[in-house]
């Protein structure tokens, strides 16, 4: 695998409930690539800095079930420059994670 350091973004994280979408709607939960989000998957990003379907690797969770590897699935509004945002389940994590992470985008060869 080869990594390629994109540097240090502002991380946060999101839910399904942050964008606004009527739960009945068949869009809730879908995201700008159109799949679905996924706990330890889904990230947004700005796709002008890293672009939709990049894996990228954030150190900061490698104990996690996903070792730290997520897919840039999303965009969002506010997701411009060097930040990305971590699609979770738990709304009470959401609202209180921000830290500035290294991120690497993963190369293939």
């Amino acid at each position: 695998i080869i990594f390629d350091n994109v540097g240090t973004f502002e991380v946060t994280m999101y839910t399904e409930w942050d964008d606004a979408k009527n739960p009945t709607s068949p869009s809730f939960k879908m995201t700008a690539s159109g799949d679905f989000v996924k706990g330890y998957r889904t990230v947004a990003a700005d796709p002008s800095v890293i672009p939709l379907g990049s894996i990228v690797y954030i150190p900061f969770f490698s104990s996690s079930p996903n070792k730290g590897f997520f897919v840039v699935e999303d965009t969002g509004s506010s997701i411009r420059g060097n930040k990305i945002d971590v699609y979770t389940h738990d709304f009470n994590i959401a609202s209180s994670f921000k830290e500035d992470l290294l991120v690497y985008v993963v190369k293939r060869p």
